[in-house]
């Protein structure tokens, strides 16, 4: 019983803080990475990139994708250490991305938000790519042949 009241009274103490720090309007910080952003970012929207872009965005991601697939097709079941594979497969296919690069850069797409978006890509390929590989590793050779 003493436990249950002491908890209450914590429990109450840290809500009326919570509500107190929350009334209280303070100046926002603003860091010094966050202050020198680049100009363009203020002029730029998502909304402004071109039809042809956003193509050329998504044919070179499929272009991407489709040379992940064709590494993949060629690991053998149970072949070396699935993270290098997976780091030399991505490493190989790399290039396929650079043309989403360029016509964002062309586009006005600030660096910084364009680097994002490729690493984003990348990111995700690759977790993707490294189940499919450890996948592959323990799986017996006739399920990898039968999935592709």
């Amino acid at each position: 019983m003493k436990r249950l009241t002491l908890l209450t009274l914590l429990l109450t103490a840290l809500a009326g803080c919570a509500a107190d720090s929350a009334s209280e309007q303070e100046e926002p910080v603003i860091s010094d990475t966050m202050a020198t952003t680049e100009p363009s970012d203020a002029n730029w929207s998502g909304s402004a990139v071109s039809e042809e872009t956003r193509e050329i965005a998504y044919q070179s991601t499929k272009e991407y994708h489709r040379c992940l697939s064709e590494e993949l097709s060629n690991y053998p079941p149970g072949g070396p250490d699935p993270r290098a594979a997976t780091d030399r497969m991505i490493t190989k296919c790399e290039n396929r991305l650079a043309p989403v690069r360029e016509a964002l850069l062309n586009e006005g797409v600030p660096a910084r938000q364009c680097d994002r978006y490729l690493l984003k890509k990348r990111r995700r390929a690759a977790q993707k790519l490294l189940k499919q590989v450890m996948y592959r590793q323990v799986a017996p050779p006739s399920a990898t042949s039968a999935a592709n």
